[in-house]
């Protein structure tokens, strides 16, 4: 039906309230960005319990490590890299620029991180790579840039390199944890050397870190 009463203004998005995962929100921003994923040519993989890895997982094992499911603190402040990247999704501001989309709006943030995955995913160095490689490597290619002429490797020879970027491999890592695929124990020992505490059974931290990432918008 049409009236003559102008629509009311759009209320701000929780303005100075913290926007998370556990945002009531959450829900349909993730839905927003798992519709954009089913155009990304996703590999088919299934994880040590049994589960065939999607889109909305590897959306969720994203957000869980680029910003541990929070978008904005209590203040308002959007969660910020030291680099400049911002909110769930950590998009650069010229990256979401170029995708469309306003890094600072939580939903958008989503849809643009989904966006550029469908990138890596559809073409360039990642794309023609065998199933588990091309997903994980995927994420590497979201953390160090998808033209890295070190991805042109592959995952096994890739998280072995001394000279790739340890942050991208520790990515690597923590990834194929998030999604509950089993280290090898090569993966294992690197992972020892990169990120996980001496003290920590690797195993159990691996099963918390899925959960966790499961976890993400429940």
């Amino acid at each position: 039906p049409t009236s003559n009463t102008p629509a009311p203004a759009a209320k701000p998005l929780n303005i100075g309230g913290k926007v998370t995962s556990k945002s009531p929100q959450f829900k349909s921003w993730l839905a927003n960005g798992t519709q954009i994923a089913k155009n990304w040519n996703f590999p088919n993989v299934t994880n040590m319990y049994g589960e065939k890895v999607t889109q909305e997982a590897f959306l969720k094992a994203i957000i869980y490590i680029e910003s541990n499911g929070v978008h904005q603190k209590t203040n308002g402040q959007i969660i910020t890299s030291s680099c400049g990247a911002l909110g769930f999704m950590q998009l650069m501001p010229n990256t979401a620029k170029g995708l469309g989309v306003n890094p600072r709006d939580p939903k958008q943030n989503i849809a643009g991180g989904a966006k550029f995955l469908g990138g890596i995913f559809n073409k360039g160095k990642v794309a023609g790579k065998p199933s588990l490689d091309k997903l994980i490597m995927a994420g590497c290619a979201y953390n160090c840039g998808p033209y890295s002429k070190r991805l042109d490797q592959s995952w096994s020879s890739f998280v072995k390199d001394s000279k790739a970027p340890k942050e991208t491999r520790r990515y690597g890592l923590k990834l194929k944890m998030c999604l509950g695929i089993k280290l090898s124990t090569e993966e294992e020992m690197v992972a020892k050397q990169l990120f996980v505490p001496k003290s920590s059974n690797i195993d159990q931290y691996a099963r918390n870190t899925y959960s966790y990432a499961k976890g993400i918008g429940q």
